[in-house]
């Protein structure tokens, strides 16, 4: 890992504002550009998670102000932004993606509004409603968002690292982001925003404060991120009770759409299969599922993408529903596998769990010098989890 030294003002900085960089070149320009108008209340710090697309040198020539971290190889985005926490020293923590612009009027407000609510640990904010994007995919994803979230103000047990401040205090007290779990983009932020709910420091989602997403979905990423990314670890958080349900995503009306596709789905493959006894209650499933969606259509209807949406949230709703399913099934094998085979007594969560318990349970048998063909098997069968 490489640091380089901050230039600025000896005084230390009220605010940090921690952006992690991965590959995201073509939208440097864009996000690091309205940065330099931040007066040295503001340090910033880069963190550069492997880029091998020249990322790291154009973030430095772009804004030689800020302190600039360079590891070696791409470890995560929540290991990236502890990174830049660690040797930060604003007593408000800042979080900004790469691929988000975010204008100075933002960035001063949402660290504003948390320093005159003493009651609020941390606050995030929401994308705008003009993705950069023309792709229609990108489109309804980055509007999707806006929607939710302006849907969403007020307290809730969540967090964004798109756009949201936290409290330097609440963000040390719970450790940070979960960089064992998480080497990957996923809901990590979600996650930590659960921990701070539950240690007492509640977060506040105000859509005021609104940042340009630049992203440019294809509908294959969009459909293995909404699967592997969002709902799949989500909902195991859910199971595991590490993240807190009704909230953004899952409050009840997000949720009653997808249980009504799951129906239709449902009842028309058995109208396909037994007769036509369940075509009336496929018909009023599907009917209930877009009468359930009436708002959203609405919405995009006012933004270009009416019929589009359509088909984009059924797809988006089947996403859900085969991530959820995904997580319940990851979830009892997990169970299944440590009573099965007598592993340590932790959290068993991601491949690397395995690997971690298998190995623990191999020491404790090479000390007892007791050999069972089953562990092996386990040990087998753990390296095709994950």
């Amino acid at each position: 890992m490489v640091v380089h030294d901050y230039l600025g003002t000896k005084k230390m900085p009220n605010y940090s504002l921690i952006i992690p960089i991965h590959n995201t070149c073509s939208h440097l320009e864009a996000v690091l550009t309205p940065l330099r108008s931040l007066s040295m209340e503001w340090e910033i710090v880069l963190v550069d998670d492997g880029s091998i697309d020249g990322s790291a040198e154009v973030a430095q020539e772009l804004l030689p102000r800020a302190h600039f971290i360079r590891l070696e190889s791409s470890h995560g985005p929540a290991y990236a932004r502890n990174e830049g926490a660690w040797v930060s020293s604003g007593g408000l923590l800042v979080f900004q993606d790469s691929d988000v612009v975010a204008q100075v009027e933002a960035l001063q407000g949402l660290v504003s509004e948390l320093e005159r609510q003493p009651e609020f640990g941390a606050i995030f904010g929401a994308y705008d409603d003009s993705p950069a994007s023309p792709r229609p995919v990108s489109r309804f994803r980055n509007l999707l968002h806006h929607f939710v979230h302006c849907s969403c103000a007020g307290p809730v047990p969540s967090f964004w690292s798109g756009f949201g401040a936290i409290r330097r205090e609440g963000f040390e007290a719970v450790g940070g982001f979960d960089q064992k779990h998480f080497v990957r983009p996923s809901v990590e932020d979600i996650e930590l925003g659960a921990r701070l709910w539950k240690a007492g420091y509640r977060t506040k989602l105000n859509p005021r404060w609104q940042v340009n997403h630049r992203k440019d979905w294809t509908l294959a990423e969009a459909t293995r991120t909404d699967i592997h990314q969002r709902a799949r670890p989500w909902a195991r958080l859910i199971l595991e009770g590490s993240a807190v349900s009704g909230n953004l995503n899952l409050k009840t009306s997000f949720l009653r759409p997808i249980f009504l596709l799951a129906l239709f789905l449902t009842f028309g493959i058995g109208a396909l299969w037994l007769g036509e006894g369940f075509v009336g209650l496929a018909a009023l499933s599907g009917g209930l599922y877009l009468a359930s969606n009436w708002a959203v259509y609405r919405f995009f209807a006012r933004h270009g993408l009416a019929f589009a949406s359509v088909l984009f949230l059924a797809l988006h709703h089947g996403c859900a529903l085969v991530g959820g399913a995904l997580a319940v099934v990851d979830w009892l094998r997990a169970r299944i596998l440590v009573q099965s085979y007598d592993l340590p007594n932790f959290e068993v969560t991601t491949r690397l769990d395995y690997q971690q318990a298998v190995a623990q349970r191999n020491d404790e048998i090479e000390e007892s010098g007791h050999y069972h063909e089953d562990f092996y098997r386990f040990r087998e069968e753990s390296t095709e989890i994950g």
